[in-house]
């Protein structure tokens, strides 16, 4: 019995650790994990859809360019694709074909003119040879499966009850006024030519009739398509005509135009396509003589939207009557290509378009120089055309899409409640005080002239744009009165829409000796002007920009805008522009955006008022710019004036420097391209008073800069001014420093003067007195000739802020030198913070030395309460160095060194008093040390960052925090590759550290190369579990039979 409860207790045991997850140990082989989905068995493919209206086994839809049966598919329109209109053709030509002798036609191809002495009715016409369609029951792919039934019959023509193998029968037989019609698509049909005389209709009955040579035409002509010639009356309707893309393989000359003309013809809803003519696209249709009837939607589709749809041409010779094009009211059509107008008699050469057709555009040819018959009530155009086409109460409209619609005409615009029907009519009616609103968009055809002051032109959202007839308005015109809008009035306001330029204009917007203008929420465009110019000028005038502003340049614009002083009835007139809050926007690819001359004298100002913004797209893009000359010298400025508090950078206006000059109230400020510009004008201006320039741009020098000017700052505002790659090297090093100062009063302030591979001095002061230099850094370590980042030569200099000086070991002989120079001493007084970085060869700040025997009481440095030096870390650094005489005396001296912790050693130099040791308190400093921690790998410690002073060394004591060993102590972390970092954290947490909650996952099996299996549990855990069991239970039987003995 008890046998049998141990065995149930081991049961029960097994059941229990059964229950708990276990560990399936993985192919040690496999080292990569499998993350693709698993495969079904089953195949997930989907069938195929039937095509509607097949049966099995049938051929699905042909996606190519044929159709099932090799045939090319006969009902697209294969021109339509591409109906951009690319550009002017470099010539528009027609090969106009004389007469042949006993024919009324002008031949296309023959160079002699035809005789007309024959009898028009006996016309000769020559009828090309016809072949009679092969008849196929069934069309064939090349699979052998049929896929369309097609029942031809030998006799595609019927007129009269009665079938006819060849149009040319078909015309033989028709009667008059029958009508022919096409019962099947024709492929390979020849051309056909049509005596006098006719009058039928050809109905295509929806079929496509493809033309292949040989052409129809007279004797050497042959090349149409269909010859039609005078005193027919044909009608086409209800079907497509092409070119086959085999014509002229085989014999006769292939078709090189769809239809010569000389009847009178209708064309309605038929499809016409130029592709494959002979000799390219070109006069698909031409037209000589009749009335010719455009109807429904017939068209015309060309490839090139330049090539020519068909012309309106009035033949002189052979007694025509004229050549009478009309498109009905009820046209809905589309004209692919151009249409020309190239009649030499406008009498009898006419083109009228009405309805709701579409057109790419209308040319006139050189023969119609006396003079045009062109009448527009209807349509939409791809290109304006002159507005003197227009007829009845219409007007050519702009889409948003860039078409031009020709709609019902209507007030354009407004005075009070009074409507114009142009804007010139409300221009002339307007008084002092009127505002003008547009009520639509406007095409000018002349400049518009604003001449009448305190008018306000509202353009309500509209466009005033130049007309493609836009003219002179005089025979002797200039430039002057080429721009779009020309304002010559004061106090007028334009406002809140669009004035765009065309080709014959320069400027978009001049404004000339106009006081008080306002544009406000306006887009000046001038990207499409065709000459030079800009979208904006403002000369002899004062002009306020509000809201938003933008200014679209083109490849013919100077710049966005243009502010220029001039001479107005010979007086010099001044210039202003104010940005008033205004956010201006320069458009495409001009780089200058505000561009200043001065072509009066001095006198433009620029004003920014409010939050002003200025801005460019085109790269380098500079918000404002001067002129200069053809040196590259600046030879413009303005006067710059800004709120106080408005937030507005000045170095957003893309100067270089800016200029100010001036006292107390009186101050001026002026921008510059660059610092060379500026400084020229300081030194060509001696009446400037207290010049301040200051730089938004690092500057570099190809030559010394000397300071010759009393009284002048340089604010280098953080920038550098330093020695290019083309930096002169002068034999006289006394000329190859990089700057040299020898005016009295100058400063230098918050930026650094950087020496180069031919300098030696970074800065020499030369008989230079109160000169300052406050928050620089003279930096000598790339000096490639002997010599010292300051010197000081019978000059007085004070250092404010921090100064720093840094040194080459090679060519720095030290830091500072203070020397006099033909008796006069130099002084030095530093009154905040002196900083030496880097070696020198004489391992020594400031070097003071008598040379120009002043007297050592004339070589002075001074230590002013609460400054500071630090020396450059290297033994022995001595922060002053006084040379002495042969008899052992000191040739300067130093007065307060005590104030900038500084001691004498035993020679009499100056140097930093020496730190406590790391393990005493730091007593006895001069200042209240200022100590961050800082560390290694290994150790960490404190460093004063003012004196430079280190206690506290020691190795870190590394605990785990959130994955990561970091120091208790100072906060040093221990990233994957153990690389000193700051107590700021790491993103980079030990290998060896787990981060919490990351137990083995997919990813991390990735890494480490460790095949998973899916579960999480620890094996070892398990092993324990079972050994402690069996422990128990082997205890438990051990004491039971202990118990039974």
């Amino acid at each position: 019995m008890l046998r049998k409860k141990w065995i149930s207790l081991l049961v029960a045991i097994s059941m229990v650790a059964a229950m708990f997850p276990s560990t399936v140990f993985a192919d040690a082989d496999s080292t990569e994990l499998d993350t693709t989905a698993p495969t079904s068995q089953t195949s997930t493919e989907v069938p195929e859809e039937e095509t509607p209206g097949t049966e099995e086994g049938e051929q699905p839809n042909v996606t190519d360019d044929t159709t099932a049966t090799g045939e090319a598919d006969k009902g697209t329109n294969e021109s339509e694709e591409d109906e951009t209109v690319v550009g002017e053709t470099a010539q528009e030509t027609k090969e106009h074909d004389p007469p042949a002798k006993g024919t009324e036609e002008k031949a296309e191809d023959a160079g002699e003119t035809a005789s007309e002495e024959a009898d028009p009715d006996e016309e000769t016409v020559v009828v090309p040879p016809v072949t009679t369609p092969e008849v196929t029951e069934t069309s064939v792919a090349d699979n052998g499966i049929a896929t369309m039934a097609e029942t031809r019959t030998e006799y595609p023509f019927e007129t009269g009850g009665t079938g006819y193998a060849t149009l040319a029968d078909a015309v033989k037989a028709v009667s008059k006024d029958g009508t022919i019609t096409l019962t099947q698509d024709l492929d390979g049909a020849p051309g056909v030519s049509v005596p006098s005389g006719k009058q039928f209709t050809l109905d295509f009955g929806g079929h496509t009739y493809t033309l292949k040579n040989p052409g129809a035409g007279s004797t050497g002509t042959e090349t149409n398509g269909f010859q039609l010639l005078r005193d027919s009356t044909i009608t086409f309707r209800n079907g497509i005509i092409r070119i086959s893309e085999e014509n002229g393989i085989g014999e006769g000359n292939p078709i090189k135009r769809v239809i010569q003309n000389y009847a009178n013809l209708t064309l309605e809803d038929m499809q016409i396509y130029a592709e494959h003519q002979s000799g390219g696209e070109d006069y698909v249709l031409s037209f000589n003589n009749g009335n010719i009837i455009f109807k429904g939607d017939t068209s015309i589709y060309t490839t090139d939207p330049e090539a020519i749809a068909f012309d309106v041409c009035y033949w002189q010779s052979g007694g025509y009557n004229g050549t009478y094009v009309t498109f009905e009211a009820g046209y809905s059509g589309t004209i692919g290509g151009t249409i020309v107008y190239d009649s030499t008699d406008e009498a009898k050469g006419t083109l009228t378009i009405k309805g709701n057709g579409n057109f790419v555009g209308i040319k006139t040819s050189e023969s119609s120089s006396n003079g045009v018959t062109i009448e527009i009530s209807g349509g939409t155009f791809e290109k304006s055309f002159p507005a003197g086409y227009l007829v009845g109460n219409v007007a050519l409209k702009e889409q948003a899409d860039g078409t031009f619609k020709v709609d019902k005409a209507t007030p354009v615009a407004m005075i009070g409640e009074k409507t114009y029907p142009t804007l010139e009519a409300a221009v002339k009616a307007a008084g002092s005080g009127s505002t003008i609103t547009l009520l639509e968009d406007v095409y000018l055809g002349k400049m518009l002239t604003l001449d009448k002051a305190d008018v306000k032109l509202d353009l309500d959202e509209h466009t005033i744009s130049a007309s493609v007839d836009f003219v002179d308005p005089t025979p002797n015109a200039t430039n002057n009165d080429n721009h779009l809008i020309d304002v010559t009035a004061g106090g007028v306001t334009i406002t809140n829409g669009t004035l765009k330029a065309g080709t014959l204009n320069n400027h978009t917007l001049n404004i000339w000796n106009a006081n008080g203008v306002t544009l406000e929420k306006v887009t000046l465009d001038g990207s499409a002007a065709g000459m030079g110019g800009a979208p904006l000028i403002v000369g002899a005038s004062n002009v306020t920009l509000k809201g938003d502003i933008e200014l679209k340049t083109g490849e013919n614009s100077w710049y966005g805008m243009n502010v220029d002083s001039r001479k107005v009835s010979g007086t010099d007139t001044g210039a202003s522009l104010t940005l008033d809050s205004a956010n201006v926007t320069v458009t495409g690819p001009k780089t200058a955006g505000i561009y200043v001359e001065n072509s009066a004298g001095d006198g433009v100002a620029l004003n920014f008022q409010g939050a002003p913004t200025i801005a460019g797209e085109a790269e380098g893009f500079v918000p404002v710019q001067y002129a200069v000359d053809g040196t590259g010298k600046q030879i413009a400025n303005a006067t710059l004036n800004f709120d106080t508090n408005n937030g507005f950078d000045i170095s957003d206006c893309g100067f270089g420097v800016t200029l100010t000059v001036g006292d107390g109230d009186n101050l001026t400020t002026t921008g510059f391209n660059s610092f060379e510009d500026a400084f020229a004008y300081v030194n060509d201006n001696p009446d400037a008073v207290n010049p301040y320039i200051i730089l938004y741009e690092d500057v570099e020098l190809d030559e010394m800069l000397v300071i010759d000017r009393d009284d002048l700052t340089i604010n280098l505002a953080g920038k550098t001014i330093k020695a290019s790659e083309n930096f002169k090297k002068q034999d006289n090093n006394n000329n190859n420093h990089l700057v040299d100062i020898r005016a009295d009063n100058v400063s230098l302030i918050a930026g650094t003067l950087q020496a180069g591979e031919n300098n030696n001095h970074t800065l020499n002061l030369w008989n230079a007195h109160n000169v300052t230099l406050d928050g620089v850094t003279l930096d000598g370590s790339g000096a490639g000739i002997p010599g010292a980042p300051l010197v000081l030569g019978g000059s007085s200099a004070t250092l404010n802020g921090t100064v720093t000086v840094v040194t080459d070991k090679e060519n720095s002989w030290y830091g500072v030198n203070l020397d006099s120079k033909n008796g006069e001493g130099s002084e030095l007084t530093v009154n905040g913070k002196l900083v030496f970085n880097g070696e020198n060869q004489n391992n020594a700040g400031i070097w003071v030395e008598d040379q120009g025997k002043a007297g050592s009481d004339k070589m002075k440095v001074t230590f002013s309460e609460g400054s500071s030096a630090q020396g450059n870390g290297v033994e022995g650094f001595e922060i002053v160095h006084i040379v002495k005489t042969d008899d052992g005396t000191q040739q300067g001296t130093v007065t307060g060194g005590e104030n900038a912790g500084l001691i004498t050693d035993e020679d009499g130099n100056y140097i930093v008093k020496p730190a406590p040791a790391p393990s005493e308190p730091a007593t006895g400093s001069s200042h209240e040390h200022s100590y961050v921690w800082q560390g290694s790998p290994d150790e960490h410690w404190q460093y004063c960052t003012d004196c430079g002073q280190v206690v506290s060394n020691g190795a870190h004591t590394f605990q785990w925090k959130d994955g990561v060993q970091v120091c208790s102590v100072c906060g040093y972390k221990v990233t994957e590759t153990s690389t000193a970092s700051a107590p700021a954290a790491s993103t980079n947490t030990a290998a060896a550290a787990p981060a919490a909650g990351t137990a083995g996952t997919a990813a991390a099996a990735v890494a480490t190369g460790i095949p998973q299996t899916g579960d999480a549990s620890n094996p070892m855990l398990w092993v324990v579990l079972l050994a402690v069991s069996g422990s128990a239970l082997g205890g438990l039987m051990v004491y039971k039979k202990k118990k039974e003995n």
